[in-house]
């Protein structure tokens, strides 16, 4: 009965963090500018790319990152981008060089449409945390890996821009990363953990609207009154109108032996 309600209860946070992308889906992009940049700076030190990559963005979202890549490397395939929601794939599916799969990871790599395709590249970019059944996804993964490739699965941490005032960091949903790497490894796949950091010069106001926005899921169990005493917080601290932030990435390299 335990087993039951727990997974009731991840089926249930699930679907209310796709009602909230949902949500913001709209200003999703310029919400994560920055972010993205960065990111793309990240993937580009950590990963050789050729025009002949085949892509997969798992989470990928509004398509942003796979239509950077497809841009930076003149990719002759088609980033698959799957993500579970719909109004984020609406705008992902405008983009130059993106396909769009509407779908959980889980669904993604147990559909029948996931057989027998095989990627040189697979993203996991700050998603990990939503998984209901990592060792699944990880399955998929050593499923559809080419013997070359590369999987890069990306995390950020609380100190990572945009800013976070101290109620919101408590909520923060920390990553077990030696246990990201027992389940790659029990997949017969190789794992290394690594942090990279990237700055960006953010606009204060810029930030403010990214926790009015909720621009993080846990973000939105705060009232809009907790969200403007986290603001008065954060401005009382940073008194420039600029702030040169952080990211912060965790990253777990995988790749076959």
């Amino acid at each position: 009965m335990a087993v039951i309600e727990q997974l009731q209860s991840k089926q249930s946070a699930g679907q209310l963090v796709i009602n909230h992308y949902s949500e913001i889906g709209y200003c999703y992009d310029n919400l994560y500018g920055g972010f993205s940049s960065a990111v793309i700076s990240v993937i580009s030190r950590q990963l050789q790319f050729s025009s002949t990559e085949t892509v997969l963005d798992i989470g990928g979202g509004t398509g942003e990152i796979g239509h950077l890549l497809s841009k930076k490397y003149s990719l002759q395939a088609p980033v698959i981008c799957v993500d579970p929601v719909e109004s984020m794939l609406e705008i992902a599916k405008k983009k130059e060089g993106i396909e769009t799969v509407l779908a959980t990871a889980e669904k993604f790599f147990s559909s029948k449409e996931s057989k027998g395709k095989t990627f040189s590249r697979i993203l996991v970019i700050r998603c990990y945390h939503h998984f209901k059944d990592p060792a699944l996804v990880f399955e998929g993964v050593a499923r559809m890996l080419t013997q070359d490739g590369v999987c890069l699965l990306l995390c950020t941490t609380p100190d990572s821009a945009p800013l976070l005032f101290q109620k919101a960091r408590q909520l923060f949903q920390f990553v077990d990363y030696p246990k990201i790497v027992k389940l790659v490894e029990s997949q017969g796949l190789r794992a290394r953990w690594i942090s990279d950091h990237e700055k960006r010069m953010l606009a204060k106001e810029d930030c403010f609207s990214f926790l009015r926005n909720r621009g993080y899921s846990s973000l939105s169990s705060f009232t809009d009154d907790e969200i403007e005493d986290g603001i008065k917080e954060l401005d009382e601290q940073y008194k420039d109108n600029t702030i040169e932030a952080v990211y912060t990435f965790n990253i777990v390299i995988i790749t076959k032996y």
